[in-house]
């Protein structure tokens, strides 16, 4: 079983949206919106309180490509 994307909105999914959204462009101004739209959408760690490997292992995953998209972002704007 899995996650209906069309019926359920997450960070993660806004999040993993936008980054492909930028990627997927050529235009400067254009990519830094779509960045600062994955910004903007990260709301935290992912479940937080909930120790599973697996939940840890995505929270950091998540986490680092947070801080990656914040890198490449303030590269867009300088």
């Amino acid at each position: 079983m899995s996650l209906n994307r069309a019926a359920v909105w997450t960070d993660v999914l806004a999040v993993e949206a936008a980054v492909a959204a930028a990627d997927a462009t050529d235009d400067p101004s254009e990519r830094a919106s779509q960045l600062e739209q994955a910004v903007t959408s990260y709301r935290g760690p992912l479940l937080p309180g909930l120790y599973d490997d697996w939940a840890a292992r995505e929270r950091e995953r998540l986490q680092m490509c947070h801080q990656a998209v914040l890198l490449r972002l303030v590269g867009c704007l300088q």
